[in-house]
């Protein structure tokens, strides 16, 4: 390593790596991901959060399971969104979020698009009892596998015009 400094320049640090060998390359590990697959088809979400750090926390979950994430920061900004042409096929939300909350967007959606299935996630274990029977409850916190799961219900759901269990 090597450091220049001038005063009023600024400073410059070179750092020389050695080049990595093949044998130095780590290894896939023996975690799997679901494959969107188990699902059959690539997924658009919509994902409404208001807090950035979990909403690209689970914007990576989905993206790395094969679905395309359009994020919302608020459900009114969720509500424009499905106001265009663009399509989704699931809506995945946060219960505690300020001005309109999780469960007020999802009875706002189910107005008017009223087959597209909803994943309510939520930190909170004591909720009003008919939010399980309106829509999929994912607990937080909650793994990779978790939401590919909750997607999975929330979709057979619609498929069979049911309900998913709570989770």
């Amino acid at each position: 390593m090597h450091l220049a400094s001038q005063p009023g320049k600024g400073t410059v640090v070179t750092l020389w790596l050695p080049r990595a060998q093949q044998e130095d390359v780590p290894r896939e590990s023996g975690h799997q991901i679901p494959p969107p697959t188990e699902i059959g088809r690539r997924l658009r979400a919509l994902l409404v959060d208001d807090d950035p750090l979990v909403s690209m926390n689970i914007s990576n979950m989905l993206v790395d399971l094969g679905h395309s994430v359009s994020e919302a920061p608020s459900g009114a900004q969720a509500l424009q969104l499905l106001e265009t042409d663009l399509q989704f096929d699931v809506v995945v939300t946060d219960y505690a979020m300020p001005g309109m909350n999780g469960l007020d967007l999802a009875t706002k959606i189910k107005e008017i698009k009223p087959k597209l299935p909803i994943v309510l996630t939520s930190g909170f274990s004591e909720l009003p009892p008919h939010i399980t029977f309106e829509f999929l409850r994912l607990g937080k916190p909650y793994s990779q596998e978790d939401l590919a799961e909750a997607l999975k219900a929330a979709l057979n759901a619609k498929a069979t015009d049911g309900l998913a269990p709570a989770s």
